[in-house]
């Protein structure tokens, strides 16, 4: 594996938070139905949307693995550098049109995290920290 790019990694997840949050907010009538629903853990087809354009962009210009929140993946097979990703942090505020929701996008590395990226759609705010402690 390549040495790390930080600077690049920091603006791919950029990139596709906004796409993604972009994606959400146009599209919410038809993303705003159901897939499955456990008392606990509302899933919608945005969910699962949100996190297909996420990984597609993510993957065409990163090498590293992603840790999703609905493929669920184990963190044990993506080896010491991966992406986190919760496609839409906020699922029960966006189903009930409660504008209290975000795209989340981090990267880890032997599992600390090194930055992350958080894109609110509703307010049109993207929020970026890098968290490398030494």
């Amino acid at each position: 594996m390549p040495e790390l790019d930080l600077s690049k990694e920091i603006n791919i997840a950029i990139k596709a938070a906004l796409s993604s949050g972009k994606y959400l907010k146009k599209n919410k009538i038809e993303l705003n139905k159901t897939s499955s629903s456990d008392p606990r853990d509302i899933k919608l087809d945005a969910d699962v949307a949100s996190e297909n354009l996420i990984k597609k962009i993510i993957n065409e210009s990163s090498n590293y693995e992603i840790l999703a929140e609905e493929s669920g993946e184990s963190s044990e097979d993506l080896g010491s550098t991966f992406w986190v990703v919760d496609p839409l942090d906020g699922t029960a505020n966006y189903n009930r049109d409660i504008p209290i929701c975000c795209v989340s996008i981090g990267m880890i590395k032997d599992m600390k995290p090194l930055f992350g990226v958080i894109y609110d759609f509703n307010s049109d705010e993207i929020y970026c920290g890098d968290c490398i402690i030494k």
